[in-house]
């Protein structure tokens, strides 16, 4: 019978391939037991619903098909009083993803929702889908790529297109949004990812900023960028990843949020020059009631007169109307916002 002696390395052997790899896992091991958190970044995609319940399934197919692995969906239902609750729990269901999770409320609106839903969470990396938009499956891949390039980027955005009830609209022009050097001067425009839904946001830099502010029910994430805007890099992914919903209950859609919009877009930058130029931030001041005490500017004009000229272009002579009354207010000549704070309360 053939003995057999212990087995000997070749001549030609050189164990330092082996050595590195168990030194990159014990770095590895080391990383993990020290920071609690794995050397992949982790992905949270907020997604926060109210009364829309038919764009629930083609909004959520799409969500659900994105490649990166380390992501999980914190799906929101925020006191709906259609089907939007149930369609997402059935959707969840015939899915089986354990990585998602479906929180009923009653209603706190979108701000007060993602403060709470992020506050909440721990992942490394912050995303969001707008209730109905649409996103490609390599939206948030190609997102990490560019944020883990640099520490000092902490918001990525990418191209976006617009969407309907019908699918991608193929008329509307898409958009890259603008790349932000972090800067300590007074910016000349708010950075913007393309959208709100299409922000990948770094958690570190949300944190820092100090998060979404409860007193913007809307244009929450303008007031966002314009703090971040200082402290982090905006980057971008040229090519369209991003659908934005442009149908019945956006607030495009309706002249009256629309114009509360734009004053809450305004409080954000009356809010940014504050604290530019060393006074204390309205907001901080004043809270909800901030609104109510905003300067008239050339700006917030602009803004009402660009949303009546689109809806003259429409057709809805109308709704342009309301708009036009609306500004008159707003103007320096004017005098205060007494008109569009009484359209604020009754839309709130």
């Amino acid at each position: 019978m053939e003995q057999r002696g212990k087995l000997e390395a070749p001549e030609d052997f050189w164990p330092l391939p082996l050595v590195l790899h168990n030194m990159l896992v014990l770095e590895c091991q080391f990383y993990v037991f020290v920071t609690g958190r794995p050397m992949t970044p982790t992905v949270t995609i907020y997604s926060s619903w109210y009364n829309r319940e038919h764009r629930v399934y083609p909004s959520l197919e799409h969500l659900f098909a994105q490649d990166y692995p380390h992501t999980e969906f914190v799906l929101i239902d925020d006191g709906s009083t259609d089907e939007t609750g149930e369609r997402i729990e059935a959707f969840c269901r015939e899915r089986g993803d354990r990585n998602a999770t479906v929180i009923r409320q009653r209603n706190k609106g979108l701000t007060r929702t993602l403060i709470d839903a992020i506050d909440s969470g721990s992942s490394d990396y912050i995303a969001l889908l707008g209730a109905g938009d649409l996103c490609a499956p390599e939206k948030i891949t190609r997102q990490i790529e560019i944020a883990e390039s640099s520490k000092s980027v902490g918001v990525v955005g990418c191209g976006v297109g617009y969407c309907s009830e019908t699918g991608i609209d193929p008329t509307r022009a898409h958009h890259a949004p603008k790349e932000h050097t972090a800067t300590h001067s007074l910016p000349k425009r708010i950075p913007r990812p393309g959208t709100h839904g299409a922000a990948l946001i770094r958690r570190e830099s949300y944190e820092q900023a100090g998060g979404y502010r409860a007193a913007f029910k809307y244009a929450q994430d303008a007031d966002l960028w314009l703090r971040l805007a200082p402290l982090c890099d905006f980057r971008t992914v040229p090519e369209t990843l991003y659908w934005k919903y442009q149908g019945s209950g956006t607030v495009l859609a309706n002249p009256e949020r629309s114009l509360v919009q734009a004053l809450h877009s305004e409080l954000a930058w009356q809010s940014s020059e504050a604290r530019w130029h060393g006074r204390p931030d309205p907001v901080d001041v004043l809270g909800d009631d901030a609104t109510y005490f905003l300067r008239p500017t050339w700006r917030l004009e602009a803004r009402i007169l660009k949303k009546a000229w689109r809806l003259m272009r429409q057709g809805e002579l109308t709704r342009a109307a309301a708009v036009l009354t609306a500004v008159r207010a707003a103007t320096p000549l004017g005098g205060a916002l007494k008109a569009l704070a009484s359209i604020a309360t009754r839309a709130s």
